[in-house]
């Protein structure tokens, strides 16, 4: 049986934001030793709510959003106004866990895998002016 990973992924925003009586908002902090039986069981009835009986925990935003909310300590409507590009690192890394993976190696290796020298399937990229449609 593997591990489970129950530590916290702090999750660094790229804008933060004020809310409430914190004027600046820089990072989240996904406690993972939260996450019991009752928190998947309400964001499980948080989606259904919506209609969407058919769903993967792991790949459905909604359901990884109510987890973050209940393990941040966050309120959900913070997920809902949140830049999309720091909703997205915060939802793939709650997936991550979902889905049996460890989160924090997922956030890292996601924050740093902006590699230039790949396309996003790892192959090489093209080279700046490099036309394609010359003929060999």
């Amino acid at each position: 049986m593997a591990k489970i990973f129950s530590g916290t992924v702090t999750v660094k925003l790229e804008q933060s934001f004020a809310w409430e009586d914190n004027p600046s908002v820089s990072e989240i902090a996904l406690n993972f030793g939260k996450m019991n039986g009752k928190i998947a069981t309400e964001a499980e009835r948080a989606v259904n709510v919506t209609g969407n009986f058919s769903f993967v925990p792991a790949l459905n935003a909604d359901y990884c959003k109510h987890v973050a909310a209940a393990i941040s300590g966050m309120p959900v409507r913070v997920f809902d106004k949140m830049p999309y590009a720091d909703f997205d690192v915060i939802r793939q890394t709650v997936g991550a866990f979902i889905g049996g993976r460890n989160p924090q190696r997922f956030y890292d290796q996601f924050m740093a895998g902006d590699d230039e020298d790949e396309d996003d399937y790892g192959a090489p990229a093209a080279k700046e002016n490099e036309d394609f449609t010359n003929p060999a």
